[in-house]
């Protein structure tokens, strides 16, 4: 039986114009952000490094697969929500990664992965039991709140209000995708909302392709009123991004 091709529908750009949508996301954001970043659970037994080689494993992971935009995203979403609510050793660590790609993939794949390819890119050191009996535990624990906003949700919005022309729109589209890839990775940066990592990843793309807002003036103050954010927080986050970025380019990724 050969493969079914699945066609995805075109944005809707009357959602995608209606102001009431990036309202409704932005509220549903700040709720959730708050039950998230309420806990503050202390993890003594996983360093920054860690987690940090348990990011680049699993968007390894996503790529191997083709897994479509936002999955790995929300799989560091689900991780990062877990630890802040309960203890975890790292020799659980994989596990939890994945069995939070696993969960991201039911929710935003084309296909889910399955569990014995999980298995297979841990070199079996997770068996296929442990993952199939955790996956309720963790699921419960995150009180199967599983649609979490993602920065991605934000891209198309945003980018309605940004006044670029059609044809570049795709290009800013693509490397501000590659750009929230990159701050999934980065565990210090998940103190900012989903929103603001949007705005100012578009923000970024546009002044790297060197383009202009015609009519809005100041890019970066724009977008920090389209994310209902204070230019102030915009700039802050801005700023980590792009030394984050540095510390990759002169070669220390864990810092």
């Amino acid at each position: 039986m050969g493969s079914v091709r699945v066609i995805r529908a075109a944005p809707d750009l009357h959602l995608l114009r209606d102001p009431r949508i990036l309202m409704n996301l932005l509220a549903h954001e700040r709720r959730q952000r708050a039950e998230i970043l309420e806990n503050d659970c202390s993890q003594p037994d996983i360093t920054l490094v860690m987690h940090n080689e348990l990011a680049h494993w699993m968007l390894q992971v996503c790529e191997l697969e083709a897994c479509e935009e936002g999955v790995f995203t929300l799989a560091m979403t689900y991780v990062r929500w877990y630890l802040s609510l309960v203890p975890v050793c790292r020799s659980k660590l994989r596990l939890l990664g994945c069995i939070c790609l696993l969960i991201a993939s039911k929710m935003r794949n084309e296909r889910p992965l399955s569990v014995s390819t999980l298995e297979h890119y841990t070199g079996y050191t997770v068996s296929t039991h442990l993952i199939t009996e955790w996956e309720p535990l963790i699921i419960s624990r995150l009180r199967w709140d599983l649609a979490i906003i993602i920065p991605h949700d934000f891209i198309d919005h945003m980018l309605e209000r940004v006044i670029v022309s059609a044809e570049m729109r795709l290009s800013v589209r693509i490397n501000t995708a590659a750009y929230l890839t990159f701050c999934s990775i980065e565990f210090p940066l998940f103190k900012y909302a989903p929103s603001i990592l949007a705005a100012v990843c578009i923000g970024k793309s546009m002044c790297d392709m060197g383009l202009i807002l015609t009519r809005a003036g100041d890019v970066n103050t724009y977008l920090s009123s389209v994310a209902e954010t204070s230019v102030e927080e915009f700039m802050a986050c801005k700023t980590e991004i792009e030394s984050t970025l540095c510390s990759y380019v002169v070669g220390d990724p864990t810092s």
